[in-house]
C-alpha cells in the first residue's frame, strides 16, 4: 500500500508517462492538445507541470511575440537548448528563469513589481487586480509608482517603463500559479498512479465513468439517466488491455457495481452492462449466491422485481452466466420461451440467424451489451504484422471496428477526419487526409470493420489505402 500524499515529485516513471503524452485519464492532461504539448515541452520536473497547465490557454499558444514564436514556442524552444532565455535585466533571472524566460504567472508579475519597484505586498495584490480589471485609472497611478519605485532601487528609467509596458501588455493572459500548481499536483499524483500502479489507476478510472444514474438530477428535479457512458468505458477498458492488464468478464457470482482490482486483474462491473440499473444491481447482490441461470431467474425474477426483462437480456448478452451456462444463446431462448406469447411471436430475444454463426451473433450481442468486444473480436481470423514490431515511417495494416470519426475541414476548406479503430490488439488513432477522404468517405462511419493500411507515425496511422474487412 501506499499514501498518495508521500509519493516523491521525480518519480521517473511518471514523468516518462507525461513525455510520451500517455495521459488520457490523467486528471487535467487528457485532451489531445494537452498530449501533444506534453510530447513538444518533455516535461522534466514537476515547474514543467505546472507551466504545462498555464500555457494550453489560447493567448499563449497563439499570440506571437516580436521574434515571430508564441509563448509556447519559446518555452519549448528554450527547454531544449535551441535558443537562450532573454531577459529585459539579468534580474529577472531569478524570477522568470523556471518558466524559461516567460512571464507567465501573476505571481511572477507580482514579484518583479517587489523586486524592482519594492511594492509591498498590498500594492502587489492592488496591482494584479488593477490589470485584471484593466482600470485605467488606478493603472496610471500605479505605473508612475512603479517607474519612481525602480528608479529609486537604483533602476534606469528606460528599463522600468520597458518592464512596465511588457507586464501591462502581458496582463490579459497571466495566469495565477497557485491555481495551476494545485491541480498540477492532483495531474502529477495521476499520472504517478497510471505510471506506478495501472491496474488501480483503470479500475478507479473505469468506476469514476459509473456515477450513479440516480445521483443526477434535471433543473426540476426529476433523475435523470445519464446512460453507461458505454463509449469512454470501452475506451478505457482497450487501453488498459494495451498496458497488460486482464480484464475479467462481468460474471454474475464475482462482478460488483464498480470495476475493482483482483490479484492484478479488474473485474467488469455490472454497471457497465446496458439495461442493468442500480436497483437491479442491489438486488442481485444480496440475493448471491446463484448455482446457475435458472437458480439466478428464480432469485430474482418475480411481480416488483428490480431486475426486468432489459437487465436479464443485457447479463446474457454481456456473459455474465459463462461460468454456469456458456451458451448464451441456449440461455436467452431459454428465457425468451418465458415471456409473454404476443412478444415471442413479434419480438423474438433469438432468432434462426443467431444460430448460423453462435461466435459472430455473441461477439455481436457484447458490442450491444458493453460497447466494445471482451472475448474476442471479428477480425480475430485475420493475421497482422504485430503492430508493435513496425518502426515509425514503416507501412503497416490494422483491421477493426470504427469506433469514432471526426470529420473536419482544414485550412483550404477541404473535408478530412480523424478515426479511432477498435482492432483486436486495442485502439489505434488513424488519420485521414483530403485526397484519402474523399476517396473512401463512404466508408467512413462508426461500427464499420475495415482494414487500413498506411504510414504508422507516433501516435497514429496515416491511412492510404481502406477497404471494408
Amino acid at each position: 500500500m501506499f499514501d498518495i500524499l508521500d509519493i516523491q515529485l521525480t518519480d521517473e516513471k511518471a514523468f516518462a508517462l507525461l513525455r510520451e503524452g500517455n495521459t488520457s485519464g490523467v486528471f487535467q492532461l487528457e485532451s489531445s492538445g494537452m498530449q501533444q504539448l506534453l510530447r513538444q515541452i518533455q516535461p522534466k520536473d514537476f515547474e514543467d507541470i505546472i507551466a504545462v497547465l498555464a500555457l494550453y490557454r489560447p493567448a499563449p499558444l497563439t499570440i506571437k511575440g516580436e521574434d515571430g514564436l508564441t509563448m509556447v514556442e519559446r518555452y519549448v524552444k528554450v527547454q531544449h537548448g535551441e535558443i537562450e532565455p532573454e531577459y529585459l535585466h539579468p534580474d529577472l533571472e531569478e524570477i522568470l528563469g523556471v518558466t524559461n524566460g516567460q512571464l507567465i504567472y501573476q505571481e511572477q508579475m507580482m514579484q518583479i513589481a517587489g523586486k524592482f519597484s519594492g511594492f509591498t505586498l498590498g500594492e502587489r495584490d492592488k496591482l494584479r487586480k488593477a490589470m485584471g480589471k484593466k482600470d485605467p485609472e488606478v493603472m496610471a497611478s500605479l505605473k508612475d509608482k512603479f517607474v519612481k519605485g525602480a528608479i529609486s532601487n537604483n533602476y534606469e528609467k528606460e528599463i522600468a517603463e520597458e518592464l512596465w509596458n511588457w507586464i501591462e501588455k502581458g496582463a490579459g493572459y497571466l495566469f495565477n500559479k497557485s491555481h495551476s500548481t494545485s491541480y498540477g499536483l492532483i495531474s502529477y499524483q495521476t499520472a504517478w498512479l497510471k505510471a506506478n500502479d495501472p491496474v488501480k489507476f483503470f479500475a478507479s478510472t473505469l468506476s469514476a465513468e459509473l456515477q450513479d444514474e440516480e445521483e443526477e438530477v434535471d433543473a426540476k428535479g426529476k433523475k435523470k439517466n445519464k446512460g453507461k457512458k458505454l463509449e469512454k468505458i470501452a475506451f478505457y477498458v482497450e487501453e488498459a488491455k494495451e498496458h497488460g492488464i486482464e480484464i475479467v468478464p462481468p460474471l454474475i457470482g464475482a462482478s460488483s457495481h464498480e470495476f475493482r482490482e483482483d490479484n492484478g486483474k479488474i473485474v467488469f462491473a455490472l454497471n457497465a452492462i446496458r439495461g442493468v440499473g442500480v436497483g437491479a444491481i442491489k438486488q442481485i447482490v444480496n440475493n448471491r449466491p446463484y448455482a446457475n441461470f435458472d437458480d439466478f431467474i428464480a432469485s430474482n425474477v418475480f411481480k416488483g422485481s428490480e431486475v426486468k426483462k432489459g437487465c436479464v437480456v443485457g447479463l446474457i448478452k454481456a456473459g455474465a452466466f459463462d461460468d454456469t451456462d456458456p451458451d448464451r444463446i441456449e440461455i436467452m431462448e431459454r428465457y425468451g420461451a418465458t415471456r409473454p406469447k404476443k412478444e415471442r411471436t413479434e419480438k423474438p430475444l433469438v432468432t434462426s440467424e443467431d444460430w448460423v454463426d453462435p461466435e459472430a451473433t455473441m461477439l455481436r450481442w457484447e458490442k450491444e451489451a458493453l460497447g466494445l468486444y471482451l472475448s474476442g473480436h471479428p477480425l480475430s481470423k485475420y493475421s497482422f504484422v504485430p503492430y508493435d514490431s513496425i518502426p515509425v515511417g514503416g507501412k503497416t495494416t490494422v483491421g477493426g471496428e470504427v469506433a469514432r470519426i471526426k470529420k473536419i475541414k482544414t485550412k483550404r476548406k477541404q473535408d478530412m477526419a480523424f478515426a479511432t479503430l477498435s482492432t483486436p490488439d486495442g485502439n489505434r488513432e488513424i488519420t485521414i487526409f483530403p485526397r484519402q477522404f474523399s476517396k473512401y468517405e463512404s466508408l467512413l462511419e462508426e461500427g464499420k470493420m475495415l482494414i487500413i493500411d498506411g504510414k504508422k507515425e507516433e501516435a497514429n496511422i496515416l491511412a492510404e489505402r481502406i477497404r471494408k474487412a
